[in-house]
């Protein structure tokens, strides 16, 4: 009995360190992530780097710049990582690659349907399939993580020329980095074929205190 009760306070602490890392993070100003971007596809290999700093946290939404090669571009997304598409002054959520408390097992839907171009002539049909898949050690050039594993799966149809593709895509979410530190994600045409195959590590960061 002595025993048990010696392992109580350890497994407790396991407990509550494995619902603090499944928890949605904390993301401040000055927050800052910079990775490496490769592209494969059948016109060769691109590569880049991407650095992404948030300038303001408020009502629900991170606001960031996005740096990548030319001008920094300010975009917003969810506190959770989200993508919003806005039209005509009305907010779709269009991508949903954590839906906290990440815990194992756990599973999540999206469905979008709507425009996609600023000029509203592109609309697109989209569902995607989300299941958190475990936890992981990864190491990244920025260092080593214990990641947890999400994969997603994702078929969309764009219209006009009724274009349909899908996709499947792995996110290494790092509590520790407040983001993932790596993800895959390849794109296939509607036989099936590979279109594009794109990787992002994480290369260094900087969270604000």
């Amino acid at each position: 009995m002595k025993s048990v009760l010696a392992c109580l306070p350890m497994l407790l602490l396991s407990v509550l360190c494995h619902a603090a890392d499944s928890d949605a993070p904390v993301i401040r100003a000055g927050d800052s992530w910079r990775y490496q971007d490769v592209a494969e596809s059948t016109a060769g290999t691109t590569q880049g780097i991407r650095q992404i700093t948030v300038t303001r946290v408020a009502d629900g939404h991170i606001e960031y710049t996005l740096q990548q090669g030319g001008t920094p571009q300010s975009r917003t997304v969810q506190t959770d990582w989200s993508r919003v598409h806005t039209f005509n002054g009305q907010d779709r959520v269009i991508d949903r690659p954590f839906l906290f408390p990440l815990e194992n097992g756990k599973t999540w839907e999206l469905h979008s349907a709507g425009p996609v171009s600023d000029s509203g002539k592109v609309t697109e049909v989209r569902d995607e399939q989300y299941a958190v898949n475990g936890v992981e050690m990864v190491n990244v050039a920025a260092g080593r993580f214990k990641t947890i594993r999400v994969e997603a799966q994702a078929q969309w149809t764009t219209e006009p020329g009724h274009i349909r593709s899908h996709s499947t895509r792995t996110l290494w979410y790092a509590p520790d980095a407040k983001r993932w530190v790596k993800a895959e994600e390849t794109v296939y045409d509607a036989n099936g074929m590979q279109r594009q195959h794109v990787t992002e590590e994480l290369q260094s960061l900087q969270l604000a205190p």
